[in-house]
């Protein structure tokens, strides 16, 4: 027996159809926002840009994610980075970033670049220039990738120089977002850090549209969606609720023949 609703129940439906369409371009709207967040922006750029710069030079298969968990390698002490390399970006935006990286996985790191395993190195020794010219090399590679996928984030051309080793007494870090990455291959583990200033990181925001002029913009510029009318709603869920009346008869006529 097919179920007839009743008005009340019809109303109710057409309301609840009503609120779900109304929101869901909310929801993709805020998705939009949040994948041109400035964070996100630089955490899928170098999350890919590690992964697919480290496997395309070594032949290996590297992976790499944001660390959430990771103490600060900026910090003085056992846990400061014993290798920075900044970057001064000069088109799109401006200003400097740095990576940061520990010495024992660096030694890791150059060794598998240069075709090694990662496991015949002295891990009393200290990093050569020769792994540092090979560590540079490749983060410059990372870097014009990652600057890609940022450019096409914010729709605009980004680029610097190329990454170059700095001693730490000439890096006195501003105010900074710190992001820490994980990159690993078997059983490797190599933490990279990623400094920002926060003028760097304002600037990109802005770029990417969810700075906070970008979105008082949008705000007052913004125009109500308009809502569905309520008798084309009506007449929308009167056919489908018919097609499906016609569709339940006629699996009851087929199931009345089988049982025949």
């Amino acid at each position: 027996m097919n179920k007839i609703l009743s008005l009340d129940e019809v109303d109710a439906l057409l309301k609840s159809h009503v609120k779900e369409e109304n929101r869901r371009p909310n929801i993709e709207s805020k998705w939009h926002e949040y994948k041109r967040d400035a964070r996100v922006i630089l955490v899928n750029a170098f999350c890919e840009s590690f992964a697919s710069t480290f496997s395309a030079l070594t032949g290996l298969e590297f992976y790499a994610r944001l660390d959430s968990d990771a103490k600060s390698m900026i910090s003085v002490g056992s846990d400061q980075a014993d290798l920075i390399m900044s970057l001064t970006y000069n088109k799109g935006i401006k200003g400097n970033i740095f990576f940061l990286l520990y010495e024992k996985p660096s030694l890791q790191l150059a060794d598998l670049l240069v075709g090694g395993d990662g496991l015949t190195y002295n891990p009393d020794e200290n990093l050569e220039e020769d792994d540092k010219d090979v560590l540079a090399e490749a983060f410059c590679q990372i870097t014009e990738c990652a600057n890609q996928t940022i450019s096409d984030a914010i729709g605009e051309s980004v680029s610097g120089t190329h990454p170059v080793i700095k001693d730490h007494g000439a890096v006195l870090f501003p105010e900074i977002l710190e992001l820490n990455f994980l990159v690993t291959h078997k059983g490797f583990k190599i933490p990279v850090g990623l400094a920002v200033p926060v003028d760097v990181y304002s600037q990109l925001k802005n770029k990417g549209g969810c700075g906070e002029e970008n979105v008082k913009a949008k705000e007052a510029t913004r125009t109500p969606r308009k809502e569905i009318p309520k008798k084309r709603m009506m007449e929308y869920l009167k056919a489908n609720i018919q097609m499906m009346s016609g569709l339940v008869k006629m699996l009851e006529m087929e199931v009345e023949d089988e049982v025949e």
